[in-house]
């Protein structure tokens, strides 16, 4: 801004140029009351470590930053009622992520003297706090918590790696199950429900749905629960795949029942989750061993920015059939399958049965269609 010296004498110029002034500042402060600050302290991590956020809950881009002198710090826009976001910490157990909740209050994240991200005090806002709430409800189990989780990410032995992996998101599955029942008015236990639902018969869901408060059923997450409950299905093996369509590279819609007859892997995955990505080399390959005998591959992206899905199917080859689900795990085709974290994948027989389904891993699929399309 410029002023003149004809302006500055005259009266009625210096009044517009107060008003001015004013109207900046209040601008400017206004702009800054529309950001929080995400703030987080570590130990043991070297100086430039990458720290990442993810809004779970919007088509906003994942954020990055570096530590500096064991600090890093964000600032994200406010959210009108819990936004859901997704933390890692790089050299923090890379196989481990954690969600955490921003409202209207700065966050805090204190990772140090931590191992695992899900024991990193976060704090800040109602939800946050519920979380919290949480935690230390499941303290006295803690000691079992790291014990499994250290024995799955030690292990090399996969037999035991499943074991430990299964005892570990048991623990959990009951730990949440308890905290649901118990704490009825929590809006942290509506999204417990949501969270588990691919751990939950419809029926249990519905049971633990019913018992929460009029309150908690009306807020965001109890308002996505009932949506859940109003489409999705038991997703077990024997049960019939649900059909659906959705937009595949060319912007066709496609029918996925179009591909009953094969053996079908379904899979949810995204541009910006590396755990899904990691498993694409081997897909392909088993893609272009058994597609010839009757394997095909559906991948179906939540991303919501189409350019980012774009890039990352052909930069991972991906030569199978891409579609996307442009409301990401809240899009329909994702509450029909129970689809709350990536990867989460299914398999499919010719009749268009559920036969297995993987969370985080493939697991024995290699060994499946080894023995449905045996080698000559």
């Amino acid at each position: 801004m410029t002023f003149t010296k004809n302006s500055l004498s005259n009266p009625k110029s210096l009044l517009n140029i107060v008003l001015l002034l004013g109207f900046s500042l209040l601008v400017s402060n206004a702009s800054t009351a529309q950001s929080l600050l995400i703030k987080g302290q570590t130990t043991g991590l070297s100086d430039s470590t990458k720290v990442s956020i993810k809004n779970m809950d919007d088509n906003s881009p994942v954020l990055t930053a570096y530590t500096s002198e064991n600090t890093f710090s964000f600032q994200v826009n406010p959210a009108e009622e819990a936004d859901k976001y997704l933390l890692r910490i790089s050299g923090m157990e890379s196989n481990w992520y954690r969600f955490f909740f921003v409202e209207d209050t700065d966050i805090t994240i204190d990772a140090r003297d931590q191992k695992y991200l899900e024991n990193v005090p976060i704090t800040g806002g109602e939800m946050q706090g519920q979380q919290t709430d949480f935690m230390a409800w499941i303290a006295p189990k803690k000691h079992l918590h790291d014990s499994y989780k250290a024995e799955y990410s030690e292990t090399k032995d996969p037999n035991l790696k499943q074991k430990y992996g299964s005892l570990y998101w048991e623990l959990r599955t009951e730990d949440k199950v308890g905290f649901i029942k118990e704490h009825p008015d929590s809006k942290y236990a509506a999204y417990l429900i949501e969270e588990l639902s691919m751990n939950l018969s419809n029926k249990e869901a519905q049971d633990l749905y019913d018992g929460l408060s009029p309150v908690v059923k009306n807020s965001k997450y109890g308002k996505r629960v009932a949506r859940y409950l109003n489409l999705s299905q038991d997703m077990i093996p024997g049960a019939m795949a649900k059909n659906f369509e959705l937009n595949n590279l060319k912007g066709e819609l496609v029918e996925f029942d179009s591909f009953k007859g094969n053996y079908v892997y379904l899979d949810f995955w995204a541009s910006w989750c590396g755990p899904c990505r990691k498993q694409h080399p081997g897909l392909l390959e088993l893609y272009e061993r058994y597609n010839q005998k009757g394997f095909e591959i559906v991948s179906i992206s939540l991303d919501f920015d189409e350019t980012k899905w774009r890039k990352a199917v052909e930069q991972d080859k991906l030569i199978w059939t891409n579609l996307v689900e442009p409301e990401g795990t809240q899009g329909d085709v994702s509450l029909m399958y129970k689809v709350q974290a990536i990867p989460t994948s299914y398999l499919i027989d010719p009749e268009g049965k559920i036969v297995a389904s993987y969370f985080n891993g493939r697991h024995d699929l290699d060994e499946r269609l080894a023995t449905y399309f045996p080698e000559n």
